[in-house]
């Protein structure tokens, strides 16, 4: 059951990241860099949860501040951080 899950959410993950591949091809203005609030809209998880528990954001190394506000590259979002567990970012 749970295979079936992530298996239905990884290609939902797929779909969005080839519309925004699309969305650039097209000339669409999309965001490069996205915050934590829509990282953790992408990965399902509550917003306060990612604050009060570091282990689930996404890797601190790879984070810009933009705006004064900590962002992450959308195509490491998508690509990486996003399919991997929450069992696999607590390692």
């Amino acid at each position: 059951m749970e295979n079936k899950t992530l298996n239905t959410i990884k290609q939902q993950i797929n779909q969005i990241y080839t519309l925004f591949i699309e969305q650039q091809k097209n000339g669409t203005i999309i965001n490069k860099w996205l915050n934590l609030k829509e990282c953790c809209l992408l990965k399902g998880i509550k917003y306060k949860t990612a604050c009060n528990r570091p282990s689930l954001k996404p890797d601190s190394n790879k984070a810009r501040n933009i705006g004064g506000r900590i962002c992450w590259d959308k195509d490491y979002i998508l690509g990486e951080w996003i399919l991997k567990s929450d069992d696999e970012l607590k390692k």
